[in-house]
């Protein structure tokens, strides 16, 4: 349902936050994003919701691209 291919983003403040992530989450699936302060998780759900775009990478939701969707 929801296929993320080779994330990759940084900032330059920060460097590199996500590097070459690839998460797969089916329906159904339940899922919990953890880890310790400035680890990507806020980074990795702003760009799953849109609100950021990966340097890098492919997103699919039912096996389509939604980094081409446009904000209208």
């Amino acid at each position: 349902m929801l296929t993320l291919k080779k994330i990759s983003k940084s900032f330059h403040q920060r460097g590199l936050v996500l590097d070459n992530l690839s998460l797969e989450v089916n329906e159904g699936d339940s899922l919990a994003i953890t880890g310790p302060s400035g680890s990507g998780k806020t980074t990795l759900m702003n760009i799953i919701g849109l609100l950021d775009r990966p340097d890098s990478g492919e997103i699919l939701y039912k096996g389509n691209s939604i980094l081409s969707y446009s904000r209208e």
